[in-house]
């Protein structure tokens, strides 16, 4: 049981299983909900194993990332978090080096046979992701807010995956059946859910852009030692605050955008609740305090407040709204 225990915080577990969440989110509460509203797809419908396959492999990619994250950083974590270091205390390096190779190719073949299945072999970038994770990890964390944008992007890049796949799925499935004009009309009204899809995105990536300095201005003691060359760092805690601002502002613009386009004052006041005021708290204590246990709150503060908002599409079909974020 404590093995089991160790391995799961290894692999982070909450975020892998966040991860989940995040793309079902995308593929009922937003593709779904949109392909529904297009009259001319009825009796079509997206496999749903093809689906838990992708899960199964983002799953896999993000939890071999945070794998070989901690296989890595065993010097600044000592530092940072010295009560949270699994490598070597708990679980041999070896071992870890082992799992995350097992990750990897579970993740690597989920990802190939569904690139086969559908038919599109650019799919393969899909297949980079281990790549990716390997650079952020010897590389680009190191390198001055290339590391949060690293982070970041891959998150956002995850929900346009999903509808991606999804897509290509339902295009492959009107092609097959030769119904060309139902093929015609879904690709003139394709356009809506790209753009839904592309703001949830941008929300992810907003927030979890925010978070990523706000723990790096948490893990100073540590990345300094290790020499990684953070925006703390290199830019001072004091202007990393302003880039912070920037950042929750933005966030704050794109919720209030989507309120607006939805018109629904219950929806205005579930963001107002746990998107905007939280994030107006959360700048108010980031300016005013200055200490590492300060900034681990507001860590898990923003991350709550990212999960609030990626809930927004799962409100909006509670209330029976439309599923477009434009």
């Amino acid at each position: 049981m404590r093995t089991l225990i160790s391995f799961f915080r290894l692999i982070r577990l909450v975020n892998v299983l966040f991860v989940a969440l995040f793309m079902l989110i995308v593929r009922c509460c937003i593709v779904e909900p949109l392909f529904a509203e297009m009259p001319f797809l009825a009796g079509y419908e997206c496999s749903d194993f093809n689906f838990v396959l992708l899960v199964f492999s983002a799953m896999c990619f993000i939890a071999s990332g945070n794998v070989i994250n901690d296989y890595f950083d065993i010097r600044s974590d000592a530092i940072n978090r010295p009560d949270r270091v699994v490598v070597d205390k708990q679980i041999h390096r070896h071992t870890v080096l082992l799992i995350h190779i097992l990750l990897t190719v579970l993740a690597l073949a989920f990802g190939i046979y569904l690139t086969i299945r559908l038919g599109r072999v650019e799919y393969m970038v899909f297949c980079l992701t281990p790549v990716v994770l390997w650079l952020y990890t010897t590389m680009f964390k190191k390198m001055m807010f290339v590391g949060n944008l690293v982070v970041a992007l891959l998150v956002a890049t995850i929900a346009l995956i999903v509808t991606s796949f999804q897509v290509t799925e339902m295009r492959n499935l009107l092609a097959i059946s030769e119904n060309t004009e139902a093929l015609h009309h879904f690709n003139a009204q394709v356009g809506v859910v790209w753009k839904s899809t592309i703001v949830f995105a941008a929300f992810a990536f907003v927030a979890n852009l925010g978070r990523e300095i706000i723990k790096d201005m948490e893990d100073v003691e540590g990345d300094t030692a290790t020499g990684c060359r953070t925006l703390p760092i290199e830019m001072g805690i004091k202007r990393t605050k302003v880039v912070v601002l920037v950042v929750e502002l933005l966030l704050i613009f794109i919720t209030l955008s989507v309120a607006r386009s939805k018109g629904s004052m219950e929806l205005l006041l579930y963001l107002i609740s746990t998107v905007i005021s939280p994030t107006v708290v959360l700048l108010m204590q980031l300016m005013s305090q200055c200490d590492k246990r300060a900034y681990h709150r507001l860590s898990m503060m923003s991350k709550l407040i990212m999960l609030f908002g990626v809930m927004t599409p799962v409100v909006m079909y509670i209330l029976g709204l439309s599923a477009s974020l434009v």
